[in-house]
C-alpha cells in the first residue's frame, strides 16, 4: 500500500506541476519544482491559492475541507500539495 502512494504522489506531482503552468502563465517552468514555496518562490498570494484549490478541486473531483487542520500546511510546496491531494483522494 505504501509504494502505491509513493507512485501516486510522484504521479501527481508532474501534473499539479503542469495546472500551475496552465493557471499561472507568468511562472517560468525553472521556477516551478517539487520543492518550490507556493507564497515564497511562486509568489502565489490567497487568490491565487483559492483559484488553484479551485482547479484542483474539478481535476481530482474531491472538495478541501475548509476545517481540516492540515489544510494550511497542504499549500506550503508543490511537494506537500500533492500528498495532501494524495490523501484526500485515496480517502475518498
Amino acid at each position: 500500500m505504501e509504494d502505491e502512494a509513493v507512485c501516486l504522489n510522484d504521479e501527481l506531482v508532474p501534473e499539479l506541476i503542469n495546472i500551475l503552468r496552465r493557471s499561472f502563465i507568468w511562472l517560468s517552468e525553472a521556477v516551478i519544482q517539487p520543492t518550490a514555496d507556493l507564497r515564497d518562490n511562486l509568489e502565489l498570494d490567497s487568490m491565487h491559492m483559492v483559484e488553484l484549490q479551485a482547479h484542483l478541486e474539478s481535476r481530482f473531483e474531491f472538495r478541501f475541507d475548509p476545517m481540516d487542520d492540515g489544510l494550511a500546511d497542504a499549500f506550503d510546496t508543490v511537494e506537500r500539495l500533492a500528498s495532501y491531494v494524495r490523501q484526500q483522494i485515496t480517502e475518498a
